[in-house]
């Protein structure tokens, strides 16, 4: 029988430059942790595909089938064929209990439900629960009073939970993931006062640029901001990332993009898991077996590969982020204020109530580890989950 060790470290603890596990890093690998951290400040690195640059492996990737498919070229088919495609293959695969959407009111959740209107029959739809509350009324009300109401049971998700019962129940769909082959940074770039030019512009030739829009970019609105030091680290281990890989990265879109997609597919994939009540290997498996994130399918990655393209993704306004999925909402619902006007408002975890007490880490039998009651067990495993071979 095989030791335990990690497979997944939850960077939120990295964060706290006083914690202990912060302070012993550095004792286990000759690294610039300084530089790794105050880019951790701004999105958790768990490496999917190619050189992994980060002082962590990733055996989660493979563990759980993580890591993004191989690039085809040939991919053809829209965001709308790649929506319907995967309704149809998902209420056939998840059809031995009900559904429960878990619904914001923005394009991400709301391309799940019009997926769902457009492609199922009456019938069908009473065996599709929606959990929602007043916040996601007041984001999108057309939707909710012409398309949810009169279609739908209702549940109230202001305290709502994820725990056993839900599970046992339902099987739980997200909008989760969409950010991470949909949206990205480059569609953000209108906050940065960042033009078509310059997103356009070729990354390799133009790293003062990238440099610059990285140092910009900070987690709270962009308030806070990297250091040029960390700024041009991040640039350097992003290129040489992108460098070993076959997906087309041309454009400081594609840069910005790939930067996102690549390293922060895992954590979002898991960031509902910390919504629970209580974690425990039980309470992890049932998470992993019955929270279904709706982008998180090759064809969304195949179709986000293909697609980094103005027009298609994104636009020149702020309001353009998600434009594909606006698109596929629009043509279902003709709601054209919101298709023009609809931005982005910050919904992860709406509804759900927060949990204190995190993990630190997860086993490779999905046992979480935690910092207050399992300090000396994580500092034995620690140093073997530690990638050597920087």
């Amino acid at each position: 029988m095989t030791s335990p060790c990690i497979i997944f470290i939850n960077q939120e603890f990295l964060k706290d430059s006083t914690s202990e596990i912060v302070k012993i890093l550095p004792s286990y690998l000759d690294y610039d942790w300084n530089n790794f951290i105050s880019s951790v400040q701004v999105e958790h690195i768990h490496i999917r595909s190619g050189i992994n640059y980060s002082p962590f492996s990733n055996k989660i990737v493979d563990m759980l089938a993580l890591r993004p498919p191989k690039y085809n070229p040939d991919f053809n088919l829209s965001f709308a064929e790649v929506t319907d495609q995967h309704l149809h293959e998902s209420w056939k695969k998840y059809s031995d209990k009900k559904w429960l959407i878990l619904w914001s009111g923005g394009t991400d959740s709301t391309v799940i439900l019009a997926s769902v209107l457009k492609n199922l029959s009456k019938e069908d739809l009473t065996k599709i629960d929606v959990a929602c509350n007043r916040i996601s009324v007041y984001e999108n009300p057309q939707f909710f009073y012409n398309h949810i109401v009169p279609n739908f049971n209702l549940i109230d998700s202001t305290y709502f939970r994820l725990n056993h019962d839900t599970f046992d129940q339902y099987y739980v769909f997200t909008g989760d993931m969409a950010e991470t082959p949909v949206a990205t940074l480059g569609g953000r770039a209108t906050q940065l006062n960042i033009d078509r030019k310059t997103l356009l512009a070729d990354w390799r030739n133009n790293a003062d640029l990238v440099i610059s829009f990285l140092q910009a970019r900070g987690k709270d609105n962009y308030v806070s901001k990297r250091s040029d030091a960390t700024a041009q680290w991040f640039y350097e281990n992003i290129k040489n990332n992108i460098n070993s890989v076959d997906v087309p990265i041309e454009t400081c879109y594609d840069f910005f993009w790939w930067s996102w997609f690549n390293n922060t597919w895992v954590d979002v994939k898991l960031r509902s898991l910390h919504y629970q009540p209580y974690q425990t290997k039980e309470s992890i498996i049932k998470y992993l077996d019955n929270f279904i994130p709706w982008f998180g399918t090759e064809n969304y990655q195949h179709w986000a590969m293909n697609n980094n393209k103005i027009g298609v993704k994104y636009g020149d306004r702020f309001s353009d982020r998600k434009l594909a999925l606006k698109q596929y909402i629009y043509d279902f619902n003709k709601d054209y204020h919101y298709f023009k006007y609809k931005t982005p408002l910050d919904s992860t975890g709406r509804g759900t109530i927060r949990q204190e007490n995190k993990f630190f880490c997860l086993l490779d039998d999905f046992t979480p580890l935690y910092l207050k009651t399992n300090m000396s067990r994580i500092r034995q495993l620690l140093p073997t989950y530690i990638n050597n071979n920087l």
